[in-house]
């Protein structure tokens, strides 16, 4: 899938874009269906500069391409483009993304996840792996496509964030009523929820990091995050370099504590999480109802 078509499927898909499949799916295809997409790889790229397959995830699957063989198999020889973030506020981000849903307390989450946060070893290990050409890694922004388009030298694109966190105050209403999130992977309504309610005023997400485990999360990456900087570029190291984010548990300090658990939600707080709900509904009706009619109004010219 490519060009138009995936940019049509993408804009049906709750989550507003469509994510290369995982290494593992990849490296278990049967060699004959290998050659059909390498076959099909090599004549998109005719009449294209460039390739860009994207999943967040490869970033913890180098092993299984390294063992497979997948990017030759494939016939490709790739530059990997990383963005990383502040590993404190990354896990309090994928708290709320995955560890809240799958019934693990938070500090033996942490404990699993540390692992995750040690970019320079995760970003390092691709380095000189085959068919790997360069290996870029940036600092994530505030607008990480128009950073990217400017990585592989491409002109900006009018962009719109897809990938948009909840309201707060809906990921409380997820811990009462575990219906509207039974798993870690089952986020399509994520998405959903956050097109139609993300517009709830000053509503961050919670925040779980307090000092003893911010603390934990600096020293436990503090090695990994030295050197890390190797692999910047002079404007990324020093940019690095000066944000405390990185470095020290006072650039949190201002961060109110707010619990894992379960918290009580004010009426307010439920009524305004309604009051999005309900202009959200007669958007969409109104939307379903101009559509009805641009379909009725086809039919007709097609009789």
């Amino acid at each position: 899938m490519q060009g138009k078509d995936l940019s049509s499927q993408a804009s049906v898909a709750p989550w507003g874009y469509i994510a290369s499949v995982s290494a593992g799916l990849l490296a278990a295809l049967p060699e004959p269906r290998i050659r059909e997409l390498s076959d099909e790889l090599r004549l998109i790229s005719g009449g294209a500069d460039r390739i860009l397959l994207s999943n967040e995830g490869w970033i913890n699957e180098r092993r299984i391409f390294e063992q497979s063989g997948l990017l030759g198999r494939l016939g490709l020889n790739v530059t990997v483009v990383a963005y990383v973030r502040p590993p404190v506020e990354w896990l309090n981000s994928a708290w709320w993304q995955w560890g809240a849903w799958s019934g693990i307390p938070l500090d033996e989450w942490l404990g699993h996840h540390l692992a995750k946060v040690r970019w320079y070893e995760l970003i390092s290990s691709w380095i000189g792996q085959a068919n790997v050409e360069k290996v870029i890694v940036r600092l994530l922004t505030s607008d990480v496509v128009n950073d990217f388009c400017d990585v592989i030298q491409v002109p900006r694109l009018p962009s719109t964030r897809s990938n948009r966190g909840l309201p707060g105050t809906v990921l409380r209403l997820y811990q009462r009523h575990r219906e509207l999130r039974p798993s870690p992977h089952d986020s399509a309504g994520d998405f959903v929820f956050a097109k139609h309610l993300g517009h709830l005023p000053d509503d961050p997400t919670p925040w779980v990091m307090g000092p003893y485990r911010i603390r934990r999360v600096l020293e436990a990456t503090a090695e990994s995050n030295k050197r890390l900087l190797e692999l910047l570029d002079d404007d990324a190291r020093k940019s690095m370099e000066s944000d405390a984010r990185w470095w020290d548990e006072v650039a949190y300090a201002e961060k109110k504590k707010s619990s894992e658990g379960q918290i009580e939600l004010t009426t307010r707080q439920l009524e305004k999480i309604a009051v999005a709900a309900l202009s959200s509904i007669r958007e969409l009706e109104n939307e379903n109802r101009d559509l009805r009619k641009r379909l009725q109004t086809t039919n007709r010219n097609r009789e």
